[in-house]
């Protein structure tokens, strides 16, 4: 194994591959979205049964498998478990196009989950192996921004492709790039673990078999990581109904085509990555320097924040300012990727931080995968499609409680990662 010397530009080599990766992952996870009313009419799927696709196969089995993935890049070679991960969800994403039914197409997409649940453990600790902790919060913001931006592309390209072609070319032509792009993958260096973090801190053998014991020590010891988990599973809520639904809210309620709400949603949320996803890592780390607490206080504002630009995307009807909305709201929104990332980084031992990520993950994903099914759900059950609108309102709800719980986070945050929790009282 070969372990490249820090602070050359190698480091950013590899940010930019994974972020590559990362973007990926989410193009394939999100152009359903973008297919949803023509599954519904091709497939003859209810909006519970969308809202179900969307959601259940990455709440499930993408949050569950991300555990087990997590127990072992934390002991195996990642890029390894990256490569071979992007090649499942690669190929599942292919075979999408040749789903004839509900079950059909959510078996796949279960397959995509897995997959795809090996790219966030195992790349982000890499990164963190690879550049300082006063970094860390720009650094995994600028892979998050493949978050927003694979968002965007998916919705963008599906809604161009599934125009010109239909929506089964859209996961053909969807799932050939990553198929390339793990070989890329597969030449990345693994690099010594922990090798930038205290070398004075006590370390636990790789080997150890008491990870789930070590972290579910952590987060009884630490009550700001407890407020963490909390509050980004409210965050994960409230953003995924309306990442879900609101191209389908745009067609059905504001008249647009699948190709313009396509092209209006996937363009938002690119303008999102590129600025409220890295600009809100950024504001963090330098935050920092005033204020130790910065990366949670910055969570507050931001959820605080986005709650009244949910409720215009919603309500407001001229298009001339329901897009504004939709592009500010988006950056404003993506704003937690970096600063909730790194405080997992920043408050577990470098050793279990690929469990941690896991579990981080699986709690923004189990909660995430409730409200679109929530979503459906009000939809069908109140007999009118109209009613979409309203249901969403539990988008804005769950950011005020988000940002409450960061703010009596934020309180013991210096303290607890200053805290240090030994792994042999874990067992």
């Amino acid at each position: 194994m070969q372990h490249p010397e820090p602070g050359t530009r190698y480091p950013y080599y590899v940010l930019g591959v994974l972020f590559c990766v990362n973007v990926l992952n989410l193009v394939d996870r999100q152009a359903v979205y973008i297919l949803f009313p023509l599954l519904k009419a091709d497939l003859q799927l209810t909006d519970t049964q969308l809202g179900a696709l969307g959601a259940l196969p990455f709440a499930l089995f993408y949050s569950f498998m991300g555990m087990p993935l997590g127990w072992v890049a934390d002991r195996w070679h990642r890029v390894r478990l990256i490569t071979i991960g992007l090649t499942v969800w690669s190929g599942f994403t292919a075979l999408c196009g040749m789903a004839r039914g509900f079950w059909s197409l959510f078996a796949i997409r279960v397959g995509v989950g897995i997959g795809e649940s090996s790219c966030a453990p195992a790349a982000q600790t890499i990164l963190s192996d690879y550049f300082p902790p006063a970094k860390r919060s720009t650094i995994l913001a600028a892979f998050n921004c493949g978050v927003p931006i694979g968002h965007g592309l998916g919705l963008y390209l599906g809604g161009v492709i599934a125009h010109q072609w239909g929506w089964r070319w859209t996961f053909f032509a969807l799932g050939v790039p990553g198929l390339l792009l793990a070989i890329v993958v597969s030449r990345l260096r693994e690099p010594v673990r922990g090798q930038m973090d205290d070398p004075d801190r006590p370390r636990v053998p790789t080997a150890s078999s008491h990870a789930f014991r070590h972290l579910w020590k952590t987060i009884r010891a630490k009550p700001s990581l407890r407020w963490h988990l909390i509050a980004m599973a409210l965050i994960g809520f409230s953003v995924s109904a309306p990442a879900v639904w609101l191209p389908t809210f745009l067609v059905r309620l504001r008249g647009f085509s699948v190709e313009t709400s396509g092209e209006v949603t996937g363009l938002s949320a690119v303008v999102a990555g590129l600025v409220g996803t890295f600009l809100g890592g950024v504001l963090a780390d330098r935050w920092m320097a005033r204020r130790k607490n910065a990366r949670m206080f910055i969570l507050v504002l931001r959820s605080v924040l986005t709650a009244p630009f949910l409720l215009g995307m919603f309500f407001i009807v001229p298009s001339e300012l329901l897009i504004p909305v939709i592009v500010v709201g988006s950056c404003v929104s993506s704003v937690w990727f970096g600063p909730g990332s790194a405080l997992m980084h920043d408050l577990v031992a470098p050793e279990i931080r690929a469990v941690a990520v896991a579990f981080y993950v699986l709690v923004i994903n189990l909660a995430a995968g409730a409200s679109p099914m929530i979503v459906g759900k009000l939809t069908d059950l109140s007999g009118d499609p109209t009613f979409l609108q309203y249901a969403l309102l539990i988008a804005p709800a769950g950011d005020l409680l988000a940002g409450l719980c960061h703010y009596l986070g934020s309180r013991s945050l210096v303290a607890d990662i200053e805290k240090h929790v030994p792994a042999e009282d874990a067992r």
